[in-house]
């Protein structure tokens, strides 16, 4: 008898491997167990955060990025139409169309962001205790607010009402995330990337000083201490 489902030890394992940042370990793992449970949506939705794990490992090689998370985000779209009722699930399908701004026309990117908002929120909902969503809900909140004055009117073509938010809200996202889990990198730049837009310097500064004192421990890491080492200068 095979299971079409992995076992609870092989996800457990999973989990571990990418916890210590063995990203590449945990895909070639993941690229086998998926060819033998292509069904089975807790692989999937690993899947989808392991093609978006080697993607920002190795930022500097677009086209690699490009394709891992278009794959991944195939994955994650699979995931959550098997499991519509998972926390990590859904979270993982917002990430992953977030992903995809980089690579689409903006029409495309207005009409996903409704999806990602209402996944992140479900999420949250799901499994509350997750800082992630949270920070999910905040870097959507923070582009809706960055949107220019194109692409609103596009938007408004699109949808009866469009989306609307605000930098205020953004930081009560990214605040949330932190709140669960200070030592977040991608948050604290979040966070500082926000105070700066909302012209408080001096909080943007105490962020990212956080962030360039972490102990890194993936490559992702470190490209955002480099980037918070930078953003500290015009604070």
């Amino acid at each position: 008898f095979f299971s079409n489902m992995a076992s609870e030890e092989q996800l457990k394992q999973l989990d571990e491997l990418n916890n210590a940042a063995k990203f590449q370990e945990a895909f070639t793992q993941l690229t086998n167990l998926v060819s033998s449970h292509p069904d089975d949506p807790e692989l999937l939705y690993r899947y989808a955060r392991s093609h978006y794990d080697i993607a920002k490992e190795n930022p500097n090689d677009k086209a690699f990025a490009e394709e891992k998370m278009k794959k991944g985000f195939e994955y994650s779209e699979k995931a959550v139409k098997l499991n519509p009722n998972s926390g990590p699930i859904n979270k993982w399908y917002a990430i992953m169309l977030g992903a995809l701004n980089d690579y689409i026309s903006t029409k495309e990117k207005i009409q996903n962001a409704f999806k990602i908002k209402e996944h992140a929120l479900k999420a949250i909902e799901l499994t509350p205790n997750d800082p992630v969503p949270y920070h999910v809900l905040g870097t959507w909140c923070k582009s809706v607010a960055n949107v220019g004055w194109v692409e609103r009117k596009l938007a408004a073509t699109l949808f009866a009402t469009p989306p609307e938010s605000s930098y205020d809200e953004a930081l009560k996202y990214y605040l949330d995330a932190f709140k669960l889990y200070p030592n977040f990198p991608v948050n604290l730049i979040g966070i500082g990337d926000t105070y700066v837009l909302l012209k408080n310097y001096a909080e943007a500064k105490k962020y990212y000083q956080q962030l360039i004192d972490m102990p890194p421990r993936s490559e992702s890491d470190k490209n955002y201490q480099q980037q918070a080492a930078q953003k500290i200068k015009s604070c």
